[in-house]
């Protein structure tokens, strides 16, 4: 899940920056892009609105004090 709401925050620049066909990478990088998202997210079988509320455990404790 938190590699796909990632990918889900990149993919518009993607689209925005290698939409269209590029040689280096043999390919159009936005359409992969989007495709490994639409894949991602049918495996995992989560929606859209699932990625966007999406939002990492917030972490409890943290690091213990030293006794001195």
């Amino acid at each position: 899940m938190p590699l796909l709401a990632g990918l889900r925050e990149v993919v518009p620049w993607v689209h925005q920056w290698y939409g269209e066909y590029d040689e280096e990478w043999e390919g159009h990088p936005a359409e992969e892009f989007q495709a490994a998202l639409d894949s991602g997210r049918a495996d995992a079988e989560v929606s859209e609105a699932d990625l966007v509320k999406w939002r990492p455990e917030k972490k409890t404790g943290g690091r213990k004090k030293k006794s001195e």
